[in-house]
């Protein structure tokens, strides 16, 4: 039986709370390696940056992707 649509979590919904679960993942990993969150989700005209991290005086910049399958 099909759930009405009132009671559908829509997919695009579920699939931004699994990648800022994935970017918090991320940024918990990085900051264990020493580096310091500068940004997140930077915007500009040429797209979006997920983190902006830094580490004494280097900038690295990470694309976070969420995989299903370790495949």
């Amino acid at each position: 039986m099909e759930r009405p649509p009132s009671c559908r979590t829509p997919a695009g919904r579920r699939a931004r709370q699994h990648g800022a679960a994935a970017e918090t993942a991320a940024l918990h990993f990085l900051e264990a390696q020493g580096l310091h969150l500068v940004c997140r989700n930077y915007q500009s005209r040429f797209g979006e940056i997920d983190l902006v991290m830094r580490q004494e005086t280097l900038l690295v910049f990470a694309e976070v992707r969420l995989r299903r399958h370790s495949a």
